[in-house]
């Protein structure tokens, strides 16, 4: 079992680009599994696997977003032997992020696109509920209002209760964030949203803007919070077209 922080569930040694994805809370790196069979041969999909999570179920959760932060870096270092991307969605995409600017400080490479989904921009304060204080019934009624947990994996109390210490964790690793203030990132971002979502306003996921002195695009996607569920294809179409010039796009919709 792979029990490091990055899987190559599929390696694509002569991809010319690869592309972490960071995963939201709860969630493993098998969230991006689906996605391997829409992406062309030129990009690699590197998912980010947690402690707590996937292969590394024994290990204890991270519950401090900064300690979270440094250790992906210096796992991240040997990964970063050609151009990448971040792609992270909610506490993923505060994650990469985080991750980039704490690269930017150390004199390492950057990303070169972020693509933060379903999270207001890092200065705006998140509208998620606080867990800290929350008992397992409040818990599990805040996750059902997410929509992105099986009702069947909310109603099975024994499996639940499994896994309810390493999903905490994750909700309390976003809520440890405290925004400090650095010059926009030179890289890219590419921000995406729900147009059903009721935590992430339009006007925040636009706001990702004033964090690049790069290109920049928003987009918002059919669905509520977990778009990149049920508008995969059209997300990823959208990731490729900022990732790919125009000329290998063509060449790969050919094939």
């Amino acid at each position: 079992m792979n029990r490091s922080w990055f899987v190559y569930p599929r390696p694509r040694p002569a991809a010319s680009l690869r592309l972490f994805c960071f995963p939201y809370s709860g969630a493993g790196p098998h969230i991006y599994y689906p996605w391997l069979d829409e992406f062309p041969d030129e990009i690699e999909i590197a998912p980010v696997q947690l402690p707590g999570h996937g292969a590394r179920i024994y290990e204890p959760p991270g519950d401090d977003l900064p300690t979270m932060v440094l250790s992906l870096c210096q796992a991240l270092v040997p990964h970063l032997t050609g151009p990448f991307a971040f792609f992270g969605h909610s506490l993923g995409a505060l994650l990469c992020y985080e991750v980039a600017r704490e690269l930017r400080r150390s004199g390492q490479p950057l990303p070169c696109r972020i693509f933060a989904a379903g999270r207001q921009a890092p200065h705006i304060p998140a509208k998620f509920v606080s867990v800290r204080e929350l008992g397992r019934s409040e818990f599990v009624e805040m996750l059902r209002r997410f929509q992105g947990t099986p009702e069947a994996l909310l109603r099975n109390q024994d499996v639940f209760d499994l896994f309810l210490p390493v999903i905490r964790a994750d909700f309390l690793l976003a809520e440890s964030y405290v925004y400090r203030e650095e010059p926009p990132l030179a890289c890219a971002i590419s921000s995406f949203g729900g147009l059903d979502d009721e935590w992430v306003e339009h006007v925040d996921v636009r706001a990702w803007a004033q964090h690049t002195t790069g290109l920049f695009s928003a987009r918002l996607f059919p669905g509520n919070h977990f778009f990149i569920h049920g508008a995969r294809s059209p997300l990823i179409r959208a990731v490729c077209d900022d990732l790919l010039p125009t000329s290998n796009r063509e060449a790969a919709n050919a094939g």
